[in-house]
């Protein structure tokens, strides 16, 4: 076992940046809607100090609802698709692949969030796959191999589902489109192309909604 230190002595640099992306106003009032809800059960908790199973429930939907609503209006209606992290990441991945050989992991907590990425990369000149909880295990290494190996394959987009367990340090870029509750899971994707055998400096940006819950994790 190597010593944390030690390991760290072997990686190659990481700059991080977060991108803070301006919400619609119609991601604005689902973003509200939900935080009044949540606003409501706290009061209650701080009058009552006590929470029903079905008020803890409600809880955790509404803050779910609030992070999904930083990311599009489609994770919630599916008939709207109003959010501009897609099309930015699609553009900053367009960028970013103009070095030759560039290639990306892509994160989001929701499988919406990839389709609508998917929508925006369509007919591009570059190729990509997606990995989630639902792909059958020997197709996964098939997708890994296949962005490992194939030229034209430059990103990789990917649940948390991939967040673990993945050897991804053929990429050099990591994008978050969403932030997870826990420090430590976003930790865990970057470290799929920021680890032992990296030969790059990796690159991790954070999409972030503006004025929303995503800022204040």
């Amino acid at each position: 076992d190597y010593l944390r230190d030690e390991v760290l002595d072997q990686l190659p640099k990481r700059i991080d940046n977060n991108v803070f992306v301006p919400m619609t106003d119609l991601q604005r009032d689902y973003h509200t809607e939900n935080m009044e809800i949540v606003a409501r059960i706290v009061q209650k908790w701080r009058r009552y100090r006590f929470l029903s199973e079905a008020d803890q429930r409600r809880l955790m939907i509404a803050l779910q609802r609030m992070r999904m609503s930083c990311d599009s209006s489609y994770l919630l209606d599916h008939q709207t698709d109003e959010g501009r992290k897609a099309d930015e990441a699609a553009e900053l991945l367009d960028e970013l692949f103009e070095r030759p050989g560039a290639k990306a992991v892509v994160f989001s907590q929701w499988l919406g969030m990839h389709e609508l990425l998917r929508r925006r990369l369509k007919g591009r000149k570059w190729e990509h796959v997606l990995f989630h909880g639902g792909v059958p295990g020997p197709k996964r290494k098939d997708l890994v191999d296949r962005f490992r190996d194939d030229p034209q394959c430059r990103a990789f987009l990917s649940t948390d589902a991939g967040g673990l367990g993945l050897n991804l340090q053929h990429a050099s870029i990591v994008l978050n489109m969403d932030l997870p509750w826990n420090p430590a899971k976003l930790e865990q994707r970057i470290g799929r192309v920021h680890r032992l055998g990296q030969r790059q400096p990796v690159r991790v940006v954070n999409f972030v909604a503006q004025g929303t819950i995503e800022e204040g994790m």
